[in-house]
């Protein structure tokens, strides 16, 4: 199936939140997606729960973030 959406998710240290997050949309009947991680730096499991839901992971540096910078850095590397 190819996909047709690409959900690109900022983060820094989000692991409390991303779980259920990755989990809903894994949840949908829809299924022509992919999961594109923007993270700044994680200390916490944020990568390990992206990684469990084999969602693309690209990273920015905490000092070159900005939102609008991370969502294109996401853009990018979607299909």
């Amino acid at each position: 199936m190819s996909i047709e959406t690409s959900i690109v998710i900022r983060t820094l240290n989000e692991g409390q939140h991303l779980e259920k997050l990755l989990h809903s949309i894994n949840m949908q009947s829809y299924t022509s997606w992919e999961v594109i991680i923007v993270d700044s730096g994680s200390t916490d499991n944020t990568l390990d729960i992206a990684n469990k839901y084999a969602a693309k992971i690209s990273h920015i540096p905490k000092h070159e973030f900005t939102f609008g910078g991370a969502l294109n850095l996401g853009c990018s590397t979607a299909k």
